[in-house]
């Protein structure tokens, strides 16, 4: 009865053995693949992210400083501008209202720097040769850009078309208008003949 039992009990052969483990092996490949490229995905966009909200921050930071470029408090400091580059911009305020701009805190200076292979944006206070602390990390092509007010009649520069002049400062000490089109807004548009950089206007 033994040898019976024995002889009618059934299970894979080595054919079906090696088709189920290849089926299991291509559908297990397909499942990595795409947890794979979801992580992928994941990852750049956080990293996107982070960028992004890092840029906000450093831009915060320098709005919130610009906004008291020149301050004099009871006057006499002769606070202002010092620099105005395309990639530096240095300005000094009279923080303490001493009537001078010498304090370590009262002449600012935002530029970019490169540390190791990272270009970033940084700043410092006091003088010149002091290092520079991040702002913001990973910035790639950035420049100021300026309004200005050239009559120094209290109201930013506008030209023909009543659009205000937002400029650069070229290498040979000409100022160039960044809204080549004329639109009113410094885009790609103004990148008119399509190489990838804005086709600025010699004022």
């Amino acid at each position: 009865m033994l040898r019976k039992l024995l002889r009618n009990e059934s299970g894979l052969s080595l054919v079906e053995l090696m088709v189920t483990l290849a089926i299991t092996g291509i559908v297990a490949t397909a499942i990595m693949n795409v947890y794979i490229d979801s992580s992928r995905t994941y990852t750049e966009q956080l990293a996107a992210t982070e960028a992004q909200q890092n840029l906000r921050s450093g831009i915060d930071a320098i709005v919130q400083d610009l906004r008291m470029a020149g301050f004099e408090g009871r006057g006499g400091a002769t606070a202002g501008f010092v620099v105005a580059g395309s990639n530096t911009v240095n300005f000094t305020m009279d923080n303490d209202e001493n009537g001078d701009v010498t304090g370590t805190d009262e002449t600012l200076t935002y530029g970019l720097y490169t540390s190791g292979t990272i270009q970033n944006l940084g700043r410092k206070s006091g003088i010149p040769s002091n290092p520079f602390n991040p702002v913001a990390e990973y910035i790639d092509n950035l420049a100021f850009a300026y309004a200005y007010d050239a009559d120094e009649d209290g109201v930013l520069d506008v030209n023909g078309s009543g659009n205000t002049i937002w400029a650069i400062i070229g290498p040979n000490g000409n100022w160039f208008n960044l809204d080549a089109n004329d639109d009113g807004v410094i885009n790609a548009a103004d990148d008119t003949n399509s190489d990838g950089t804005i086709n600025s206007v010699d004022t």
